[in-house]
């Protein structure tokens, strides 16, 4: 067998495995959302080996990208109140059994 095919039918497969791990890890959403940042990759690996050209509208769509990632996944943190009545219900629940 080539083993250019066995190379490339390994990575597949890992791809494969890591992408079900993710979606048991992080969920289907969250997943997706490592697809977005392939163009992204692909521009840097384009400039750092190929020599391309990098214009100002690649950075902005760049940064872009970055920014709807960060902002999608986002989660705002639970207020101390929210914490603190959290708690006493659990003591109250422990109480009263």
């Amino acid at each position: 067998m080539d083993r250019l095919a066995v190379a490339r039918d390994s990575r597949s497969g890992f791809a494969f495995i890591l992408n079900y791990y993710l979606i048991h890890e992080i969920g289907p959403t969250r997943t997706t959302m490592v697809t977005y940042l392939f163009p992204l990759g692909g521009v840097i690996l384009g400039v750092a080996f190929l020599h391309e050209q990098l214009s100002w509208q690649v950075l902005v769509g760049g940064a872009l990208i970055v920014a709807s990632l960060a902002v999608a996944n986002w989660q705002p943190r639970q207020p101390l109140w929210s914490l603190r009545r959290a708690k006493s219900n659990y003591v109250f629940f422990l109480q009263s059994l």
